[in-house]
């Protein structure tokens, strides 16, 4: 295993904690996923009761909550398809996102708040708006030919597009 930094993100990913080595991968309600053959670990986070994490809102969220855990709050920022920049700058001064069709505006509606569930809020609004389409705006492209590295992702951008993100090496 290659040497990291205590607090690089490749030591905050390699730290993740697992289920069991036996555990089902369980969708957002709970169900069994149909495909059990396809992965070797299963992190054990909390998905929330909504279906709005897919491969891309993964390594958005795993990104978000290592600069949120290592209070670098002010790079937690993410476009959505539409080009619109959705900071967690602006969300814990307490402004909120307003979307009327195309257009896409920050308001002042919630109160200020920098917490680990006020980051869990802005991540569900962004990952309702955001995907594997807007992503390489957020994200460094891996250099063809390059060895893998804990935290780099590999996109197929579109609409399905598909994400991966490798947590260690």
């Amino acid at each position: 295993r290659a040497p990291a930094a205590p607090t690089s993100y490749a030591a905050w990913l390699r730290a993740l904690p697992l289920k069991a080595a036996d555990a089902p991968v369980r969708l957002h309600t709970g169900k069994l996923k149909t495909r059990q053959d396809v992965h070797a670990a299963v992190i054990d986070r909390d998905p929330g009761s909504r279906d709005l994490q897919q491969c891309a809102d993964a390594a958005i969220r795993l990104r978000a909550e290592y600069l949120h855990s290592v209070d670098r709050l002010d790079d937690i920022a993410f476009h959505f398809t539409s080009g619109f920049l959705c900071s967690f700058a602006q969300w814990r001064l307490g402004r909120r996102v307003a979307v009327h069709g195309t257009r896409v505006q920050w308001t002042a509606l919630g109160a200020a708040d920098s917490s680990r569930d006020a980051l869990a809020r802005y991540l569900d609004v962004v990952f309702t708006y955001a995907g594997t389409a807007s992503l390489p705006r957020d994200v460094e492209p891996v250099p063809a030919g390059s060895p893998p590295e804990p935290g780099d992702i590999y996109l197929h951008p579109g609409s399905p597009g598909h994400a991966m993100i490798v947590v260690d090496v």
